[in-house]
């Protein structure tokens, strides 16, 4: 007799398995396991339970295992095996391998491609044994990291990672580094256009004396504190944790609200850290007057932000 069912777990429904479906049968009977471990089934009704979670073609199949083996008291285990075995044909095996050897991440996440390895080297290479185990893990690696966008897979390949799983966190740390560098370009590149725009007067007369390169009192004063870069100009700052160089923007530029909300929201810079927290961080790279304020409005008027409930941000004010 099997044991009372938890309360409310009649609005759990056991997983379904279909041969062409979605899921693979190593992540259909795991969750199955898991169904009749949480109802407390025991194997007699498991084992009546099995045909009605299977669907199309695999329930076709499973009625063709013997009727003792799929009603008598061995091991569910063994019968589970025993379906498994079943469910494709050697032909079928070699097309899913082909397909195996196929999938592109083309510019998806690498977690989802990395989920659709798994799945396809499961119904591949299907068996619980352990040289199953190690083919199926060697093989889902050389196609996730052939797979691989090129950004991605030079990079993750010279690391030589021993197995599938390992391939996944290198490559998961380079997308990190590529979406940390894309967003950064694109603050540098908001950054180098305010510049490059440049109205105030007494920055432009700065600009024109350091072009001029004429040995002069204003331009070695000008030179003790500014650098002139491909147009750019620099201030320099002398500090043992601060960057030496930080380009000067213009205090009015309307981009400038961008640049701070760019930054802030960020999870690669600032990832919506507080007022003074962001200002450190972005004030290591730029420079403007005003810049304490801009970013304040910007930090108080995120979003995301104001849906912590406690403390989205520290209590700095101009």
């Amino acid at each position: 007799m099997a044991a009372h069912p938890p309360t409310g777990c009649s609005r759990i429904q056991p997983p379904v398995y279909e041969k062409h479906g979605s899921s693979s049968f190593s992540e259909f009977r795991a969750s199955l396991y898991d169904y009749w471990n949480f109802i407390g089934s025991t194997l007699v009704d498991a084992k009546r339970m099995l045909p009605t979670v299977l669907k199309g073609e695999a329930r076709i199949i499973y009625q063709s295992i013997p009727d003792q083996m799929r009603t008598d008291n061995s091991s569910m285990d063994r019968l589970m095996e025993t379906f498994e075995q079943r469910l494709f044909s050697d032909t079928e095996i070699d097309l899913l391998k082909d397909e195996l050897r196929s999938f592109k991440q083309s510019g998806r996440p690498v977690h989802s491609f990395a989920e659709d390895i798994r799945r396809a080297a499961e119904k591949a290479y299907p068996g619980n044994t352990d040289d199953i185990a190690r083919t199926r893990d060697r093989e889902a690696k050389e196609a996730f990291l052939s797979g691989l966008d090129d950004t991605i897979r030079v990079d993750v390949r010279k690391l030589a990672p021993p197995n599938f799983q390992v391939a996944i966190k290198n490559a998961q740390q380079m997308e990190n580094i590529i979406r940390k560098e894309k967003k950064e370009e694109k603050i540098d590149s908001l950054i180098q256009g305010v510049n490059s725009l440049f109205t105030n007067p007494a920055q432009q007369e700065i600009i024109r004396v350091m072009k001029e390169g004429i040995d002069s009192p204003l331009s070695r004063k000008y030179g003790r504190k500014y650098s002139l870069q491909d147009g750019m100009l620099y201030l320099k700052e002398r500090g043992r944790w601060t960057n030496p160089l930080k380009v000067i923007l213009p205090e009015e530029d309307p981009q400038l609200e961008e640049i701070v909300r760019s930054f802030h929201t960020s999870p690669h810079l600032a990832a919506h850290a507080g007022v003074e927290k962001t200002l450190q961080l972005l004030a290591d790279r730029a420079y403007w007057k005003g810049m304490r304020e801009i970013v304040n409005n910007v930090c108080r008027s995120c979003p995301q932000c104001a849906k912590c409930k406690t403390n989205p941000h520290d209590n700095t004010v101009e």
